[in-house]
């Protein structure tokens, strides 16, 4: 309740001078030194936040298609933004299944504080698409049918990410037995495989190269190949006994949701490489 935060409010002040008097009296001038310290690492590390906050805000206003009116210049952006995202997501699984790994809870913590700044870039790009394509419409031009479906695949980029994160925040943060050696080597190298194709697309994206759609599709099915064989031998620890139901849930859910991002990865890809240059007047 209200009287109840004052009452706190006047503990904690009451209790704080009483602290800073203590030191002042018996520290003498050490003392007032210490509390002049203290309160400058606290200015600053106020000051820092702050920064960051702000960066964090200034980021969010990159994304926003509100200045722009052409929609040639709309459908780039969006793709700008999306590769931007894929980065984000890319080095956010990274540090996620390495803080795994590693049993980090802090680490994890700041991987699940990422979440929501990833959904909310997340829905300013699907807003921006509902831009570009209401610009078109405006014009009279028409782009591939395809462009629409990015909402789809975004949507469900953001959701794999943060289904990956919460199932390593959940697991390390209840202190769950590690995942076991074996599997933590099996896993890093999902993640390495799954690296290269975020980082291949964003890049493409990014810099509006020309896709090699073949190659990523290779690797895409190397994915899955290689998940196959992982699933084979997860059963046998299953058999033997030697991996829990726990551990073995959590490897089968970071390693469905990889295959499920490399795939929206590859989707997303192939809808940026009909949507260039197909801009057209609507007849």
């Amino acid at each position: 309740t209200v009287i109840g935060g004052w009452f706190m409010t006047a503990i904690i002040a009451s209790t704080a001078a009483a602290l800073f008097a203590v030191v002042i009296f018996y520290g003498k001038w050490v003392g007032v030194v210490l509390l002049l310290v203290l309160a400058g690492l606290l200015i600053w590390n106020a000051h820092r936040a702050h920064k960051a906050m702000e960066a964090e805000a200034e980021k969010g206003k990159v994304f926003n298609l509100e200045s722009v009116e052409d929609p040639r210049q709309g459908i780039e952006t969006t793709f700008e933004h999306m590769g931007a995202l894929l980065n984000a997501i890319r080095e956010s699984l990274d540090n996620t299944l390495e803080a795994l790994f590693k049993q980090d809870f802090d680490r994890v913590s700041e991987e699940r504080k990422s979440i929501k700044k990833t959904q909310k870039w997340s829905n300013i790009i699907i807003a921006n698409v509902f831009k570009a394509m209401r610009l078109l419409d405006q014009q009279g031009l028409v782009v591939s049918h395809r462009y629409p479906q990015t909402i789809r695949r975004l949507q469900k980029l953001a959701d794999g990410h943060r289904d990956i994160v919460l199932r390593a925040y959940t697991h390390v943060g209840n202190h769950h037995k590690g995942l076991l050696s074996v599997q933590i080597e099996e896993l890093e190298q999902v993640r390495q495989r799954l690296h290269l194709i975020l980082q291949e697309v964003e890049e493409v994206i990014s810099r509006r190269q020309i896709a090699d759609l073949a190659r990523l599709r290779e690797k895409d099915a190397e994915l899955r190949e290689f998940a196959a064989a992982l699933n084979e031998k997860q059963m046998a620890r299953i058999h033997n006994n030697s991996s829990k139901t726990r551990l073995s849930i959590l490897y089968y859910g970071i390693i469905g949701n990889a295959m499920m991002i490399s795939k929206q990865n590859l989707e997303l890809l192939e809808i940026f490489d009909q949507s260039f240059g197909e801009i057209e007047s609507r007849k």
